[in-house]
């Protein structure tokens, strides 16, 4: 049976109903499919959790680390975007960019201290607030490209993003540790330093590590419904928050 690895990274937002939903949308979506087993991960921040106990129940895997602040963050990511740089508004971006980034990071190290994942698995990155629906067909077409073509990062192109994402993308897990893993803080600042935005931080390191960039869109030949959970109240009750 095939492993399908789904990292989910972030803050707890808006509520631990929210994170249950976003999960849960995903396991529905992918539990029909023949021959794969989903195993999921969770890292966020102990700022952030309402009960850890019970996101472990949620998660196969969970990691959570005391968050960043704001002084330390500023001490050592010295460069800013391009978009930053021109803008000269985009500050509080700064941290976001390192959150993101240093969240993941710990998930990765976490995973490899433990060997959770074969480097020729497949491996989703994924937003904590962030659904992308996709037709039973599509997800199979990805996993099957993959296990043939591990060269390959399947990414929804969001016109409001700079035409890339850094919400959503789909790979072999050691091609997901080249694009979003860094070790070194001199090097994320050169990539913050000569992308445009976050979103383009990946695209870069795709570009950088020769690993092709699929836009998702063209698959599926029409929009996938993506989009940002805002204000949640309930599974029936809650803002959809689209970029496009």
């Amino acid at each position: 049976m095939t492993k399908i690895h789904l990292l989910f990274t972030g803050p707890i937002r808006p509520n631990i109903n929210c994170v249950k939903y976003v999960l849960n949308n995903y396991i529905d979506q992918l539990k029909n499919l023949n021959n794969y087993e989903i195993i999921t991960y969770l890292s966020t921040w102990k700022t952030d959790i309402a009960s850890e106990e019970e996101l472990k129940l949620l998660f196969d895997h969970v990691t959570i680390q005391d968050e960043p602040i704001n002084e330390y963050i500023y001490n050592v990511i010295t460069e800013r975007t391009i978009q930053q740089r021109q803008q000269g508004d985009l500050e509080s971006w700064t941290g976001g960019i390192y959150k993101m980034f240093k969240g993941i990071s710990n998930l990765l190290e976490y995973i490899d201290e433990y060997n959770l994942i074969q480097n020729d698995e497949i491996a989703l990155r994924i937003r904590l607030d962030m659904i992308i629906e996709l037709n039973q067909n599509i997800w199979e077409l990805i996993f099957n490209n993959l296990l043939t073509n591990h060269n390959e990062y399947y990414v929804n192109f969001v016109r409001g993003c700079a035409n890339y994402s850094d919400w959503f993308g789909i790979t072999s897990y050691n091609n997901l540790k080249k694009i979003w893993y860094f070790n070194n803080l001199n090097i994320l600042n050169n990539y913050i330093k000569n992308s445009y935005c976050s979103e383009k931080i990946i695209e870069n390191r795709c570009i950088h590590s020769n690993i092709k960039s699929i836009n998702i869109k063209t698959l599926s030949y029409s929009n996938p419904n993506n989009y940002i959970v805002r204000k949640y109240i309930s599974d029936t009750q809650h803002k959809k928050h689209y970029y496009e």
